[in-house]
């Protein structure tokens, strides 16, 4: 939503894994995918953007994040989830997928660019993405192909989990073409009233403490936390459910190149500035995680499979030191 000429963008994350880890990822860095499976050809790339992203599996597979150009993108799960058939594109999983995009586009055309180049091949996701000058999409993979709803396809710059965006707008269900014709009450369906909730609040006077209040009425039972992103400032608020407290990060105080060691924190950690909270990375630390993690989200994984997958980020190197 717009608020004082800028562009707020908010997303609560609900899932009963709790745990969460953010990241300072570093520009310059020469990166590629880890191959799960032997029929996918796993992408390469260096990243052209410093990001701050949180995850809820491995170092290097986003949930959320913000990158340096101002490129914001967020996960829901979307169960009819059919990613494309396997072709000539290097491919990756979601989550890798994710982190992609955030390394390498600044804008939602960027990404439209990005997925002729690069597949996802795993993943039950849909994405809402919005860039520096405003522009918004809503990204679902449906029959093997990318939809994309923007500019006046995107009616709302809003997302929510279990039902893809087209679903929401069906009169069948409680939508309409215009949300802002259908009473909330009147909607019979737990996602529609989501989406109208957050369609009438994005109406009123916003900011990022506004902001807070409207993930807050369409938070879950599960809520594990909420981010605001000031795109206009470069700035992350986080607030969790085991932390209230709202914290933040501006990527413009950050190094965001590989001349410095990247940097971490626990997603509940922490209170006001983080930036003096952060700590290098730490491979004890993330190697715990992405074994409960993936224990949880992915439990026919080994663990052998999983130690090789965050030793495998670990190797990534520097393009250049600039």
């Amino acid at each position: 939503m717009e608020h004082g000429g800028g562009l707020v963008f908010g997303s609560n994350f609900d899932n009963d894994f709790r745990p969460g880890l953010l990241f300072v990822n570093k520009r310059g860095v020469n990166k590629s995918g880890f191959p799960l499976e032997k029929q996918h050809t796993p992408a390469t790339w260096t990243s052209r953007y410093g990001s701050v992203t949180i995850h809820t599996a491995p170092y290097q597979y986003a949930w959320a994040g913000m990158n340096e150009a101002g490129l914001v993108i967020s996960t829901m799960q979307l169960d009819e989830t059919k990613v494309p058939p396997p072709d000539e594109r290097p491919s990756l999983i979601s989550a890798a997928w994710v982190q992609y995009v955030l390394d390498t586009c600044a804008t939602v055309d960027d990404i439209v660019a990005a997925e002729r180049r690069v597949r996802v091949n795993y993943g039950v996701d849909h994405y809402l993405t919005c860039d520096a000058t405003g522009a918004c999409m809503a990204i679902e993979f449906l029959g093997g192909k990318p939809v994309y709803h923007r500019a006046e396809d995107l009616p709302l710059p809003a997302l929510t989990a279990g039902w893809s965006y087209a679903q929401c707008f069906d009169p069948r269900y409680g939508g309409a073409r215009s949300p802002a014709r259908v009473s909330v009450l009147a909607a019979p369906l737990p996602q529609v009233q989501r989406m109208l909730k957050a369609e009438a609040a994005a109406r009123a006077p916003s900011g990022v403490d506004y902001a807070f209040r409207i993930l807050e009425e369409v938070s879950a039972d599960n809520t594990t936390w909420s981010l605001v992103f000031d795109v206009e400032r470069r700035v992350v608020f986080l607030r969790s459910y085991k932390n209230q407290r709202v914290r933040h990060l501006g990527l413009e105080d950050l190094d965001l190149s590989c001349r410095t060691p990247v940097l971490m924190l626990d997603a509940h950690a922490g209170s006001g500035d983080l930036l003096k909270r952060l700590q290098a990375y730490s491979h004890k630390t993330v190697l715990r995680h992405a074994l409960k993690a993936v224990a949880f989200h992915k439990p026919d994984l080994s663990e052998e499979i999983v130690r090789q997958m965050v030793e495998h980020m670990e190797r990534f190197t520097c393009a250049n030191h600039d």
